[in-house]
């Protein structure tokens, strides 16, 4: 039997995996105005060792088929130095998605208006959204200094990242 027998004309979704987004690890100084970066199973956006980084008017979205699979299926998600690990805390699998910025072991990193955003649980959004739970978290800031974040916009977290010092920035704040 061919792929073309075997396809399922029944399939209404069709999912398409990307490991990684965009990797930044530029001592700099770089500008980024205006990029967006979205679905890719373990990160949107990375600044890995990075230094002297601006950034401005990004965008990303996760991934709409998380958690099935769990992140970083459907890769091994350690190819790369600074991969996320996605262990989770409660020993729940509630952690296991996409970051949409990770800013690890930088420093003198500024952003201006960061659109993060995750919309869907599995392709379906009839909860998530509303009640602000498509996954845990969507900022993760490990290991790094004189790092300065301005205009954070959310949607579908109850908490926005983690940081230095587990400072933790809730999603009630973004909404004052």
């Amino acid at each position: 039997m061919n792929m073309v027998e075997e396809w399922d004309s029944t399939a209404s979704q069709i999912s398409v995996f990307t490991g990684r987004g965009t990797l930044i690890e530029s001592q700099g100084p770089c500008w980024f105005y205006g990029s967006g970066s979205e679905h890719s199973s373990l990160y949107q956006y990375q600044l890995y060792k990075a230094k002297n980084i601006y950034m401005g008017h990004i965008q990303s979205e996760t991934p709409y088929y998380q958690p099935v699979p769990v992140a970083p299926k459907p890769f091994d998600g350690q190819a790369f130095p600074g991969d996320p690990k996605f262990a989770c805390k409660d020993g729940k699998d509630s952690c296991k998605t996409a970051w949409a910025l990770r800013i690890i072991d930088s420093s003198n990193i500024y952003m201006h208006s960061l659109g993060m955003y995750s919309f869907f649980v599995n392709y379906d959004q009839s909860t998530c959204v509303k009640g602000f739970n498509c996954q845990d978290r969507l900022l993760e800031v490990k290991g790094s200094k004189n790092v300065a974040l301005f205009n954070l916009f959310t949607i579908g977290v109850p908490e926005v990242g983690d940081g230095a010092g587990n400072v933790v920035i809730y999603q009630n704040d973004t909404q004052r």
